[in-house]
């Protein structure tokens, strides 16, 4: 799953729509679009700002897992 599909479904499970999120983080709601359809993407103090505002792990948000050992 791509960045855009996570960061839209984190918002759909908020309960945001596009435009309050946008202003929940000082961006337009265009800028949230393009986030979501992945035709550009948000730099690290957005996502982080949006790991915090929708209260989501940030390797969860990224779509990133934690190695252990037993990966290794």
């Amino acid at each position: 799953m791509l960045i855009g599909q996570r960061l839209k479904q984190f918002r759909l499970d908020a309960g945001y729509s596009q435009r309050t999120l946008a202003d929940q983080i000082n961006v337009s709601r265009q800028v949230i679009s393009k986030w979501e359809t992945d035709k550009s993407a948000p730099d690290l103090n957005m996502v982080v700002a949006l790991a915090k505002l929708d209260n989501v792990p940030l390797n969860t948000l990224l779509g990133v897992e934690t190695a252990t050992k037993a990966n290794f």
